[in-house]
Formats: structure tokens, sequence, C-alpha cells
């Protein structure tokens, strides 16, 4: 244990700044290894609404609480020689390939969404089940290879976040999932400048939360724990929170649990923002543990109720175009399965 602290605390994290991401091989040891392989099957998300986004497992706090120092040491060493000023474990997740779930290349979007920062943040991906090291990695984009090859773009998405790359013959056209419509377009396919980092169970990919990545496959099942910090800084806007396009708003009709609570909160103390560190956030964890249940939202509520938000904020044709569009797509989905 105490030759792998060191070995945290002696890790340069330099490239953190320039190409996104650093690797440290056997972070973790069997041991705990273990630990968390027998909280993966123990978790489930305790009669919340599912994320319906992605399939994922929450560790659990007592877990997350064990390790809590060995990842806040690495996001120290990371303030220490960097600019990155990551200081705040937010949680974590497990996500697997189970049911061949992957992902092309994307910017993370949540997280995003919520604090509008992804350069202050820190996403420490580790795989606790992995049967092969040449299988069923991440593939990330290093930003010194995209500021060389496509200079404005890289300048366009440096710490932003929901983002989505289609590439087609000889070309990728990047979509911004946030505000909605088109980014940018390369005029190459964005895996001629990608690296695959081959990882073990155990090994840790560090990376900034900004980063380009995809799962490079799903043919073995791998299951990869992903913890999150991000700047104790951050603030939750609502007005940043509402505004957007149709994917963003999608997702956070596909995710209930995640949203809800955070305007509730917002209305109940008629605020339009609050800290995510502090006595903002302790106030906001007491409020989201004694949420009635009775209270959550159906799909349909929701919708209304993000509908009439964007029309109190004076986005009054945004919030036209995406209920229309959003109904019209359900309405074209119902058709289909009756033909």
């Amino acid at each position: 244990m105490l030759a792998n602290n060191l070995s945290i605390l002696s890790r340069d994290y330099k490239d953190l700044e320039s190409k996104g991401y650093v690797v440290i091989p056997a972070f973790l040891s069997s041991e705990e290894l273990e630990v968390f392989r027998k909280d993966i099957s123990t978790q489930d998300c305790q009669g919340l609404p599912k994320n319906q986004n992605y399939r994922l497992g929450a560790i659990s706090q007592q877990t997350l609480d064990k390790f809590a120092q060995k990842f806040n040491e690495v996001s120290n060493s990371v303030r220490e020689q960097t600019n990155i000023q990551a200081d705040l474990l937010v949680g974590g997740a497990y996500f697997s390939t189970e049911g061949n779930q992957s992902f092309g290349w994307h910017q993370d979007h949540e997280s995003y969404y919520l604090t509008q920062n992804h350069y202050h943040y820190l996403n420490l991906y580790m795989p606790i089940i992995k049967p092969d090291v040449s299988k069923s990695n991440l593939c990330i984009v290093p930003f010194d290879r995209l500021q060389v090859r496509s200079p404005e773009i890289y300048k366009r998405i440096l710490n932003r976040g929901a983002t989505r790359y289609q590439v087609e013959k000889h070309k990728t056209t990047i979509y911004n999932d946030n505000d909605g419509g088109k980014l940018g377009i390369l005029d190459y396919s964005i895996e001629d400048i990608a690296e695959i980092p081959y990882l073990n169970a155990g090994d840790l990919l560090l990376i900034r939360g900004d980063v380009i990545h995809r799962t490079q496959d799903a043919e073995t099942l791998r299951t990869a724990l992903s913890i999150r910090i991000t700047s104790s800084e951050d603030k939750i806007v609502k007005a940043k929170l509402v505004r957007g396009g149709l994917s963003k708003f999608t997702m956070m009709l596909n995710n209930i649990a995640n949203y809800q609570v955070i305007f509730a909160y917002l209305d109940h103390h008629r605020l339009r923002q609050f800290n995510i560190n502090g006595k903002d956030a302790d106030q906001f964890i007491e409020f989201s543990k004694t949420f009635p249940k009775e209270q959550w939202m159906t799909k349909s509520q929701f919708f209304r109720y993000l509908i009439l938000q964007k029309i109190k904020a004076g986005l009054v044709l945004n919030a036209g175009f995406i209920a229309l569009y959003y109904l019209a797509s359900k309405l074209k989905a119902r058709l289909l399965k009756l033909f």
C-alpha cells in the first residue's frame, strides 16, 4: 500500500494539461479490486427513477468513503503539478459492456449540463472486471494531436462537454448536444488521431473531463469504475440548466432522478443558483435525502415542467420547437410499432 501511495505522489501529471490523460498501472491492488467487485453486485438506484440514457450502478457510500483518501491523493497531486483545480470528490458509478452497451465518440454530457465546467474536472476510470487487456478499452483523442491538426476546433471544444462525433468516410461532424446544432466539421476521420491505452484490471486511466473518447468495443464483459472529481468553485445555475436543445432536453427527461430534485431545491428556496460545496451543498444533500417519493414526477409531468421553465425564462420559440419535435418523434415511434 505504501509503495502504491508513493507511486501516486511521484507520478508526472503534466500530460493532463497537454494530452488530457495519464495512465497509472496497477493503481488498485488485487485486494482492493475484490472490494469493488463485491460492491458492484449490491448497488441499485434505491427506488429512484432509473437513468434511461445508459445503464450504470452507483458505488456504495461505504465503499466510496473507504477509498476517498486514495482518490483525493490523486487530485491533490494533479493540483500541485498542473493548473487543473479539481478538488471535490462528487461520486462514482460502475459502467459495464453487458448487453453490448458501448458509446461512440463524445465528450461527457450530463456532468457538463450541471456545471458547464469540464477542464477543472477529473474522471478516474478503472477497469474492475477486465478479461482481455486488448479488448473493451477506451479510445482517446489526445488534445495535443487535435490542436496540431485542427487548432480552431480545439479552441471550440476546450473545457466543453455534451458533444458527439459522427465519422463519415473522410470527415467528422461534431454535434452540439448542449445548445443544439453542429459545432464544426473535421476534414478527416477522428480515428486518425486517436489512441487506445490498453488497460488491465486495476489500472487507472486519469482523464480530464473535456477529453473526447469512445468505447473500443463491447466484445468482452468489462466493468469499470468511474470516479468524478470537480472544482469546489462550481455552481449549478438554473438558467443554464434550463437552456439548451432537443438532445439535452431528452437526456434530462430520461434521468428524472438527477434533475427533478435539483429543480425542486432551487424552486423551494427560490434560488437562481447554488454552490456545489459548503453550506449550499450541505443543504441540498439534506433536501434530497428527505425528498418525498410521492413527489417524483412521471415523464409526462417532467416534460411539462421543463417546457414551462423554458417559457418562464423567455425561451418561448425554443420551448415550442422542442415540444413539437419531441411529441412528433414519439408519435412517429408509436405509429411505426403499429405498422
